[in-house]
């Protein structure tokens, strides 16, 4: 196990946490939900990323980058904002609120 190193800079650690919440339940967990229902993602070392996708795609984040990895290769975009990464992935921003309200705004 890594030993864990203290937070020099706690605003920026709690901006960049807020941001990568709205990337994975605007972005993220709505490509999945759009795929099969679920919005349930898979912890990675560095990110987060759906299961397979029905299409044999999976989508992830890492670090700063949004990659959609597919059988043919893989991609990565730098994270920019939450329409740039939609759009990248395929789906209209936002949580399915029908399921609850989201936990991050999206604006």
């Amino acid at each position: 196990m890594n030993e864990l190193l203290p937070i020099l800079d706690l605003e920026s650690f709690v901006s960049t946490r807020e941001a990568l919440h709205r990337v994975a339940e605007h972005v993220v967990a709505k490509a999945r939900y759009v795929d099969d229902g679920e919005i349930r993602l898979t912890p990675l070392m560095n990110g987060f990323a759906t299961p397979l996708l029905a299409d044999k795609r999976r989508v992830r984040v890492e670090a700063d980058e949004l990659a959609i990895d597919t059988p043919e290769g893989s991609t990565q975009h730098r994270l920019t904002t939450i329409a740039a990464a939609a759009a990248l992935v395929g789906v209209v921003p936002g949580f399915p609120s029908e399921l609850y309200p989201p936990a991050t705004s999206f604006d």
